[in-house]
């Protein structure tokens, strides 16, 4: 059974909810015999805040991590102290937890005026070097989220979270948040051992 967790801030928070709206999404639709998908998330979370405590209080360590994050701290931090304190964050948890795999969620941009003038610019500089951080770290990857480049129709009217489908039998697979959801998922099967 490989065990994953999905951390990180608002993002995993809705997924996680999303998840929970429909049978078909649970786990990631993963099989239940070879995937178990836990989450620890918290909206509005910063990089500083994730607690390494919360690492140590699972039962079993997870093989995988998936983690969204950096997009609230853009206004506090430089772009280079930033993708370092991401990357410095995920080694530990690689190499200083046994965690085998960690996968950097590309950030994502927001709407202009939800943020401030530069964040999209920035969030351009800080996944390339994330990318290049990534690229001389054993066993953490930079994760390219498809689908949300062309334009910014992918965002809820706050301009900042993902649209999400209201909740029905159905799954709505145009949806931005599926379309992240099946990028989480393809990110677990691409990186599983």
């Amino acid at each position: 059974l490989l065990s994953v967790c999905l951390i990180g801030h608002s993002f995993i928070t809705r997924l996680e909810r999303y998840m929970q709206s429909n049978i078909h999404l649970r786990n990631l639709n993963l099989d239940r015999d070879l995937f178990f998908v836990s989450t620890r998330a918290r909206g509005g979370l910063h990089v500083s805040q994730i607690e390494i405590a919360d690492f140590l209080s699972f039962t079993n360590v997870p093989d995988m991590c998936f983690i969204q994050i950096g997009e609230n701290d853009i206004g506090r931090f430089d772009c280079s102290r930033l993708s370092r304190d991401i990357l410095s964050l995920s080694a530990f948890i690689h190499e200083g937890l046994g965690i085998s795999c960690v996968i950097i969620g590309q950030l994502l941009r927001r709407q202009p005026w939800a943020s401030s003038r530069d964040f999209n610019s920035k969030v351009v500089t800080i996944n390339q070097l994330l990318k290049d951080g990534c690229s001389s770290l054993d066993g953490v990857h930079f994760w390219r989220h498809r689908g949300f480049w062309a334009d910014f129709n992918f965002l809820c009217r706050d301009g900042v979270h993902l649209r999400c489908p209201r909740p029905s039998v159905h799954v709505v697979s145009s949806s931005p948040m599926h379309r992240y959801w099946r990028s989480v998922r393809s990110a677990i099967l691409h990186y599983k051992r």
